[in-house]
């Protein structure tokens, strides 16, 4: 649970949230067929995207290089469509709640690397990446 003060836009992505409490409580959970969700603290509402195009926009290179047009993969054509859901849950507060975060334990950012087979060894990223070779944590 969330205890410091809420800023006032977040970009949830396919997270989830939750409003109120006991009966009077509404769920959203980790809705994977939208484009995405946001919440506006301040004006207390959830914006559920559909197909959001700044959600998954790509450049595509002009034949000179020199610029880009902006492109969606949501293009569709005469009688396509589009099929999205989500359930909405409304007057059940589960007791436990899963918490997806992108960064374990609240911090704000996470490093994550990997190690290839280009023969370094694991002493050559500690002292890369923390400054001693002999360094075993962040």
């Amino acid at each position: 649970m969330d205890t410091r003060g809420f800023q006032s836009h977040y970009c949830l992505d396919h997270e989830g949230v939750r409003f109120g409490a006991g009966k009077q409580s509404a769920l959203l959970y980790h809705p994977s067929k939208v484009s995405s969700l946001e919440l506006n603290t301040g004006k207390k509402e959830l914006i559920i995207n559909l197909d959001h195009m700044g959600d998954h926009h790509y450049v595509q290179q002009t034949t000179s290089n020199q610029g880009g047009k902006v492109r969606h993969p949501s293009e569709y054509r005469t009688n396509e469509e589009r099929v999205d859901s989500f359930s909405l849950v409304v007057g059940y507060q589960p007791k436990v709640m899963a918490r997806f975060m992108s960064q374990p334990y609240g911090y704000l950012a996470t490093h994550v690397w990997t190690e290839h087979a280009d023969e370094q060894t694991l002493e050559s990223n500690r002292a890369i990446y923390f400054g001693s070779e002999k360094s075993t944590q962040a």
